[in-house]
């Protein structure tokens, strides 16, 4: 049997397709990020170097700020995920779009600097979605190659290589632009699978032409 793909569903459901989810992600983004550059320009210190994007969610200066931006992406990325085609390219990537968001909140809702017990939550939290990100981005490569999810894969790699050698402890403090750098290249490559998806869509190409996995026998 083989796949429907996202241009078939597309003609059902005209509400769901990867151009309209792509373009939900974008706008979330644009917030997320707009709220980042917004605090480095309230306060970037050696502090803040050394505590990444972290440092914003505890001073009141910025923490308005990030969590306008968090709640940005969070929204961009449930409107998203509510926008992808029932097909199993979107089937699958609607899950960590939902995920996600619930780690932004935790991120937030667990200060660093409020003792050990918050301190060790909030790293467990931003590892695990650290994680989610790169496992995302591997899964994107794999399934919809496109130069601009390889470029957003070796950014994330140069982000999290910073973020490992920033580690507490270390003389190498550098862990903003590493989050940053990881950051921005999830960002990367979600948009362009997605827009590699949403050109197949729109041409009646196949998703199995990208990955020959999504089609059965």
């Amino acid at each position: 049997m083989r796949v429907q793909t996202g241009h078939n569903v597309a003609m059902t459901d005209p509400g769901r397709s990867y151009g309209a989810a792509q373009r939900a992600l974008i706008q979330g983004f644009v917030g997320f990020w707009s709220a980042i550059v917004a605090c480095l320009v309230v306060s970037h210190s050696a502090t803040t170097e050394q505590d990444g994007i972290s440092y914003f969610g505890v001073h009141a200066t910025t923490l308005p700020l990030i969590v306008l931006g968090y709640a940005s992406v969070v929204a961009g990325m449930l409107v998203a995920a509510q926008r992808l085609p029932a097909d199993p390219v979107g089937r699958r990537l609607a899950l960590p779009l939902r995920a996600m968001p619930v780690c932004a909140f935790l991120l937030l809702l667990t200060p660093f600097n409020h003792g050990t017990a918050l301190n060790w939550s909030h790293m467990t939290v931003g590892v695990s979605l650290a994680f989610s990100e790169a496992a995302v981005t591997v899964w994107l490569l794999a399934v919809l190659a496109a130069p601009g999810v390889a470029a957003g894969a070796l950014l994330g790699l140069v982000g999290g290589v910073i973020c490992a050698l920033s580690l507490p402890g270390t003389s190498f403090n550098h862990l903003l632009q590493g989050e940053l750098l990881f950051n921005l290249g999830f960002c990367v490559a979600i948009v362009a699978a997605l827009q590699t998806a949403s050109r197949a869509e729109s041409s009646d190409d196949r998703f199995d032409e990208y990955d020959p996995r999504l089609s059965a026998e």
